[in-house]
């Protein structure tokens, strides 16, 4: 019997590396220990959207999401997530907690505000899928 979806993708978090005591990636696991927690990437429900392609051999991968609070103070923090190296922690369509960026492969972020949102983007590349939390 095939696995069935359960939902999106959802609870996504922001890890910047500096936050992260320990990274410790075994086969398609990985374990985490914080120094302070993640941010709430506070993204609108259903607007998470995951995409990832090989090309030679480098996986690459993309997330997308809309967020709703358009304010100065919010403007800033993703602002400064732009020049962070950072780590993302999601829950996947079949309710996994997944890991997309490590300290050697990091996400670079970036932004846009349009229509009463911000649309927030993570990129990277990695050697292997997205690790299982462990």
């Amino acid at each position: 019997m095939a696995n069935l979806n359960v939902s999106a993708a959802h609870s996504l978090q922001l890890v910047p590396i500096d936050r992260l005591s320990k990274f410790a990636q075994i086969k398609t696991g990985v374990m985490l220990v914080y120094l302070s927690q993640p941010d709430n990437a506070n993204a609108i429900p259903g607007s998470i959207r995951i995409t990832t392609s090989i090309e030679g051999g480098v996986i690459k991968k993309s997330i997308t999401y809309k967020r709703r609070t358009v304010d100065r103070t919010t403007a800033n923090l993703l602002e400064g997530y732009k020049v962070t190296r950072l780590v993302a922690v999601y829950t996947d369509e079949t309710g996994n907690k997944r890991v997309a960026g490590s300290p050697d492969y990091p996400l670079k972020f970036s932004y846009t505000s349009s229509d009463g949102v911000f649309t927030c983007k993570l990129e990277g590349e990695s050697l292997t899928i997205d690790p299982f939390l462990i």
